[in-house]
């Protein structure tokens, strides 16, 4: 049995090789891979012109425009290319030390955490879209104090508050995810409805933020004549196949790659499952199942 001191040490003993072998692939890679990312970082460009010209306007506190406060430091400092990268890189370790948080607070192992990194290698990150990458990182942070155990008093409350306002910041996506998640929360778990409940109502302000902001983005992407129209181009069961589920999850990597990380990690989860130190008589988690299930249902669902 680990007391809590050796709980710590563990989880540390395990996350911090796993983020220094993270950074591999951005040491070796001569360019930051990410199709959009030459894009964001010439917006930092624009963004110190824009700062001198009053002709300019600058909406600082826009949904999906944290991004560039955290990328406009890191180019000043390292560069374009480093920058890229560095920030890159930290995205991921960042979602990989939340998830190591979370997966502490649940009673979950933490090697957990290492296996779920493998996935940060995805169509995202290849893309280059580090808003929705941000995103992803202030929602963990927003699930882990939605979840705590914590009572409801004024620091938690105002800490519920500010991140539902940093993961709108972030990416606006991201926002409605939390929105659907904490409803997902409330009914797997309706024994701490009034805890939920409260927590919710704290993310008000930046509910409301929404609303302002939602009709605005629409119509200043129409008038720049910016394709907004949903579309479904890969519909039902086919959105489950090893190529578009598992490539979409893993890059799109060419040959038995996905078949192969898939096979691995499935083997990973039987062998951590079968050298539990301790069994665990809580059962699953429902809270944390129901948000994987709201996940899934949104990747076969939304356009």
């Amino acid at each position: 049995m680990f007391t809590e001191s050796s709980r710590s040490l563990r989880g540390l003993a395990v996350l911090a090789p796993g983020l220094l072998l993270l950074a591999t692939p951005w040491l070796l890679a001569p360019w930051p891979v990410g199709t959009d990312l030459p894009q964001h970082a010439a917006q930092i460009q624009l963004l110190g012109r824009a700062v001198g010209d009053p002709s300019l306007a600058i909406a600082w506190f826009s949904p999906n425009s944290l991004v560039y406060w955290v990328l406009a430091p890191a180019i000043w400092l390292f560069g374009p290319v480093a920058g890229t990268k560095v920030l890159s890189w930290a995205l991921v370790a960042a979602a990989a030390v939340l998830g190591g948080v979370l997966c502490r607070a649940r009673g979950a192992p933490v090697e957990l955490t290492l296996l779920a990194t493998i996935f940060c290698f995805n169509a995202s990150l290849y893309w280059g879209f580090l808003p929705f990458q941000l995103g992803w990182v202030a929602f963990l942070g927003w699930l882990v104090a939605m979840l705590s155990p914590r009572d409801n008093d004024r620091s938690q409350l105002l800490l519920v508050a500010a991140l539902s306002l940093v993961v709108l910041w972030s990416h606006s996506l991201w926002f409605a995810a939390a929105g659907a998640a904490g409803i997902a929360i409330t009914l797997a778990r309706p024994s701490l409805w009034k805890q939920r409940l409260t927590r919710g109502a704290a993310a008000a302000p930046a509910a409301i933020a929404a609303g302002w902001w939602a009709p605005q983005i629409v119509e200043k992407r129409l008038a720049h004549g910016f394709d907004v129209e949903a579309r479904w181009l890969v519909l039902g069961a086919d959105r489950f196949t090893v190529e578009f589920f598992g490539g979409g999850a893993l890059g799109n990597v060419p040959g038995n790659y996905v078949q192969v990380v898939g096979g691995l990690c499935v083997a990973a989860l039987l062998l951590l499952a079968s050298t539990r130190s301790t069994p665990d008589e809580r059962g699953a988690d429902r809270e944390l199942l129901a948000i994987a299930a709201l996940m899934l249902l949104a990747f076969a669902t939304l356009p």
